[in-house]
């Protein structure tokens, strides 16, 4: 099998910044896409444990606030368990 007929996993952040030596993730999307044309999507807000500026959160509409609220610790978004457990899932 060639990797073009394998499933295939998008990856995409909004962070606080633009700077990826120092900004943080505050959502995290996972797509995985099926030669088939199925797909399935996991996205999740993530608490970056920092103020999310007022630049980034016009861009991506994430508020602290909201990040505070329903995001999930940032260790446990950068955890490879999550990413593995929820491709693992889709199979």
């Amino acid at each position: 099998m060639t990797w073009d007929e394998g499933p295939l996993l998008g990856f995409d952040l909004e962070t606080t910044g633009v700077n990826p030596c120092s900004d943080l993730p505050v959502q995290v999307a996972l797509i995985r896409w099926e030669p088939c044309g199925r797909g399935c999507r996991n996205v999740f807000i993530v608490d970056p444990g920092c103020e999310v500026p007022s630049g980034a959160q016009a861009i991506h509409g994430i508020s602290t606030e909201k990040a505070r609220h329903e995001g999930c610790p940032l260790g446990e978004a950068a955890a490879a368990a999550r990413l593995k457990e929820w491709w693992a899932s889709q199979q």
